[in-house]
């Protein structure tokens, strides 16, 4: 069973949140998201992909910021390449968020569909860490 709750562009702050640093548990993130072709919708989604990712040191030379992009924060820091992750219809990006500790442990899923709307589900189980 899982709870599933919905918000309105959550999607850069989750981001912004876990690209803040590392904290004692460890924090990981994977975002796939689509090309820009499906975020004209979406004003926060295209600048973070467009304007935001490409300006950081992550960014890596010749990839096209308009294409589906993959994020993954964790310790190890931030990296950005093509997605490989085919999204499910009608969406515009999904992911995962985790702690690093919690290798196989519940976590917290994500979908954000081409009209802004954000279904979370977190998994029976996630515990917050301490």
């Amino acid at each position: 069973m899982s709870t599933p709750a919905r918000l309105r562009f959550a999607l850069p702050l989750v981001v912004a949140a876990l690209a803040a640093g590392a904290h004692a548990q460890r924090p990981r993130l994977h975002a796939a998201i689509a090309g820009s072709e499906h975020r004209g919708a979406l004003p926060a989604l295209a600048w973070l992909c467009e304007e935001y990712l490409p300006s950081l040191e992550a960014w890596p030379e010749g990839l096209d910021p308009s294409g589906p992009l993959a994020v993954t924060r964790s310790h190890e820091g931030l990296t950005i390449t093509e997605t490989e992750v085919e999204l499910p219809d009608g969406a515009a990006a999904v992911g995962i968020a985790s702690f690093e500790s919690s290798t196989n442990k519940p976590a917290i899923l994500w979908r954000c569909d081409r009209r802004g709307d954000e279904q979370w589900t977190v998994q029976q189980g996630f515990l917050l860490p301490r």
